[in-house]
């Protein structure tokens, strides 16, 4: 990619961990490489904190999956995919392909941190469909969601390419009926700074 020198400043994003839909870091690269006067300030935290921040004008841009809350930015869906449960193996559940949704009740889970997109649609699906669920162990990082439920310490509704992961080898990915879409975007706030060229 030819290096365009005049564009200068600061470009500030943020983005939730391993969303799939988009890789982060290759487009750091990529931005880097054709604008090596602009100094890239990233964050990575959840996508309720991230929203929050580009809403108040601390990120350009933030790369998040939530649907909530977003009043004061404007979203741009880049990609969504299906919600599945991953159990590991010898679990009840992992013994057919489709559960039910209140199959899924009195089981324990391993869930990530409220900031989370996936949390808060974890906790809105299941609250609809009449699941009633212990989240046993919050967590901040995909690996180790995966580590806790190949442990045997509970189940855990992810997008499904999370399931798709190395990591996830080990375990048993099941799907639900009606299914719940996780979905991925990038938004932007009132005074987006340098996010168009990023997101060109």
């Amino acid at each position: 990619v030819r290096a365009t020198h005049e564009l200068s400043g600061t470009l500030r994003l943020g983005a939730e961990q391993c969303l799939g839909v988009v890789d982060v870091p290759p487009l750091l690269e990529r931005f880097r490489r054709r604008y090596p006067q602009v100094d890239i300030a990233f964050t990575q935290a959840g996508s309720h904190e991230l929203v929050a921040a580009v809403r108040a004008g601390d990120l350009d841009v933030a790369f998040v999956a939530t649907q909530e809350h977003l009043t004061g930015v404007r979203p741009v869906e880049l990609g969504r995919r299906e919600v599945v449960l991953l159990c590991p193996p010898g679990h009840p559940l992992s013994a057919a392909s489709r559960a039910d949704w209140e199959a899924l009740s009195g089981h324990d889970f391993i869930d990530f941190q409220p900031s989370w997109g996936v949390r808060s649609l974890n906790d809105a699906v299941c609250a609809a469909r009449g699941v009633a669920r212990h989240v046993r162990c919050t967590v901040n990082d995909i690996h180790t969601l995966l580590d806790l439920v190949d442990r045997g310490l509970g189940i855990a509704l992810v997008p499904q390419h999370v399931a798709a992961k190395p990591q996830a080898a080990g375990l048993v990915p099941v799907r639900l009926p009606q299914q719940a879409w996780w979905v991925v975007s990038a938004v932007v706030g009132p005074a987006p700074g340098l996010a168009p060229r990023l997101l060109e």
